[in-house]
């Protein structure tokens, strides 16, 4: 148990090639000013009860995932800016992430495949963000513009915020996207379903 705290004046270092491991109830509470640049291709590790609360801001430089040890009661809680800045494949937040501050995706795909609850946007940019899991609430916005897409490929999402993304994908999830301003160009059911209180305007 216990807290572990990264002060303002600190920095938070990611990298290399193992694994990073948080566990037995501990708190890793990142509020370092200086940007992280996660480098390397080892994964973060959250499990047995840890929490991993961002209040500063991580770049995602490559594909590396947020997973567990064991199994599955870790949580990352995005307080701060979470980006993923590089790398062309995928990564994969293998537990609850709860965003209450800002989720870039600038390349690749981002996956969140355990659900959480967001009040905070999500802001993409020439990239995929994936609901691959899990129960997802989100009042949060949902914003791309050209070459963005967002796919529900599992889980249940109930997305009541902004949604504006030029390309939606369903593919085994259960979606709803209840804002009035709901806006997406291309719309692709292959399995699954999605429901919209509103009329879909297509983007000019």
């Amino acid at each position: 148990g216990g807290t572990t705290t990264v002060p303002s004046g600190a920095t938070l270092g990611l990298s290399g090639a193992n694994h990073k491991t948080l566990q037995t109830g501990r708190t890793l509470r990142n509020q370092s000013s200086t940007p992280t640049t996660w480098t390397g291709t080892g994964n973060l590790q959250i499990d047995n009860g840890a929490t991993f609360e961002n209040q500063g801001q991580i770049d995602i430089a490559g594909d590396q995932d947020v997973s567990y040890y064991n199994c599955c009661t870790g949580v990352f809680k995005n307080m701060g800016t979470l980006r993923k800045t590089s790398g062309s494949g995928e990564t994969y937040v293998d537990l609850p992430l709860n965003n209450t501050g800002t989720l870039e995706v600038n390349s690749g795909t981002l996956a969140m495949g355990r659900g959480g609850t967001h009040t905070g946007a999500f802001n993409l940019n020439a990239a995929t963000l994936r609901f691959a899991g899990g129960t997802h609430t989100s009042t949060g916005a949902i914003t791309g513009g050209a070459g963005t897409a967002v796919n529900f490929d599992g889980g249940t999402v109930t997305q009541s915020g902004i949604y504006n993304v030029p390309t939606t994908n369903v593919s085994g999830s259960t979606a709803s996207l209840t804002n009035a301003s709901t806006t997406t160009v291309n719309l692709t059911v292959s399995s699954g379903s999605i429901g919209f209180s509103q009329p879909v305007s297509p983007a000019t």
